[in-house]
């Protein structure tokens, strides 16, 4: 509690003084205009918002909201609150990059005498056209992120993925994999919008349903209200899932070790009401007539401080050398750091975690955002060693409420044969 109002004061203060600063930049811009008391009655309007939804930001940081209303006032305010931080920022890397031009003049003007008898009053005075400018591009930011909030994070995509492999069964020859990862099923604000999500993968006609982990934020119960809709979910092999890092419940403080662990068999019952079977390091046999492929699951494991409770060589127990091996696996980092090293070959990896950061560019051409520095297999296909890795960008969101350019996704892997 007392970190949490400690937390609240120094964000509160940034803010403050972020407001003085603005003020100062766009006050030679709006006493020129015509009724520009009414823009000031906005601007103070605007700044007030940004400490209430601040406040409210920490306030329910880590809290588990009793309903979807309550969760969705949450996620609007702490969403508002991200969203007016960086639209101010914007505005204010342009005026900030005035006042450094300003600064320079005064002491090229003045050389020495700056720091003897020259008067700073001398300095070049602000333009207007610049807090003109900077609002202008503090647009871009708020634009983007009001869309993320209110419709990007529920702005499924469909991604279709064709693989060939020499070695596939003849069998699975056009056999289909719907993916889906990091639902974080406590951070959703409404159920009908996921609702659409979880039909847009039924219509797939899948032969197999997998979820590579993250199906709750915390706590267990945050996928009750979700369970009917996973269970409505189809596949002519069945669903499976694995565990994610945010399942087991770490990052929150628990009465007892034993209420934790209480929890973790919560969840993998909700999972089983749901119709999936998780698969923690171990792996089942999919037939077709005397054919077969081998679908492995793992527990989390990733760098630290990310929990390592994966143990690949027990999922790998009944793998022989000849069969065809799907993992599943949470985090991608899995992949380069022990699973292209088996010498089982391990044909396709499907992992999730990342979430594309939930902010980039993921168009035709151009893909970007700033989780590659952390994570350099962040989303898509990855092949090394005729291999495959494909990283999910994730169902769902987490700490930021909205998704920009980096939507929530549905992946559609289809298995051929290679001529």
């Amino acid at each position: 509690m007392r970190s949490r109002i400690v937390i609240l004061f120094l964000l509160l203060t940034v803010i403050f003084l972020l407001e003085l600063y603005i003020y100062s930049g766009l006050f030679p811009y709006l006493n020129q205009l015509k009724n520009g008391e009414y823009y000031w009655i906005v601007y103070y309007a605007l700044a007030a918002l940004s400490l209430i939804s601040a406040y409210v930001l920490v306030r329910d940081a880590g809290e588990i909201q009793p309903g979807i209303l309550k969760k969705a006032s949450s996620n609007v305010m702490g969403g508002l609150a991200l969203t007016l931080i960086l639209t101010k920022l914007a505005f204010v890397s342009v005026i900030f990059t005035e006042d450094v031009y300003r600064l320079v003049l005064l002491i090229y003007q003045n050389g020495l005498a700056l720091f003897n008898d020259a008067d700073p009053a001398n300095m070049v005075s602000r333009n207007a056209q610049m807090a003109k400018l900077g609002l202008a591009f503090a647009m871009i930011p708020l634009v983007s992120f009001v869309h993320g909030i209110t419709l990007g994070k529920y702005k499924f995509r469909v991604k279709r993925i064709r693989l060939h492999f020499n070695d596939l069964p003849q069998a699975f020859d056009g056999y289909r994999i719907v993916q889906f990862s990091d639902m974080h099923s406590g951070s959703f604000d409404s159920l009908k919008r996921v609702q659409k999500g979880m039909e847009k993968m039924q219509a797939e006609g899948a032969d197999l349903i997998l979820f590579t982990g993250d199906m709750v934020n915390n706590h267990a119960d945050e996928v009750k209200p979700f369970v009917s809709m996973l269970k409505n979910l189809k596949a002519v092999d069945g669903k499976f899932s694995i565990l994610g890092n945010h399942d087991y419940g770490d990052y929150i403080h628990w009465a007892s070790i034993e209420k934790k662990m209480q929890n973790l068999v919560s969840l993998i019952g909700y999972q089983e009401e749901a119709g999936f079977k998780l698969l923690m390091n171990e792996g089942i046999s999919l037939k077709r007539g005397e054919e077969r492929i081998k679908l492995l699951g793992v527990e989390n494991w990733g760098k630290p401080p990310f929990p390592q409770h994966g143990d690949l060589n027990a999922a790998l127990k009944d793998v022989k050398n000849d069969d065809f091996v799907i993992l599943m696996s949470h985090d991608p980092s899995h992949w380069d750091l022990e699973v292209i090293k088996q010498k089982k070959k391990i044909h396709l990896t499907l992992s999730g975690h990342t979430h594309g950061m939930q902010f980039g560019f993921d168009i035709p051409g151009l893909k970007w955002s700033p989780v590659k520095y952390k994570y350099p297999r962040w989303s898509g296909l990855y092949c090394e060693l005729d291999r495959y890795l494909y990283v999910n960008n994730g169902f769902g969101f987490l700490g930021f409420p909205g998704r920009v350019g980096i939507y929530p996704e549905i992946t559609v892997i289809e298995l051929k044969v290679k001529d």
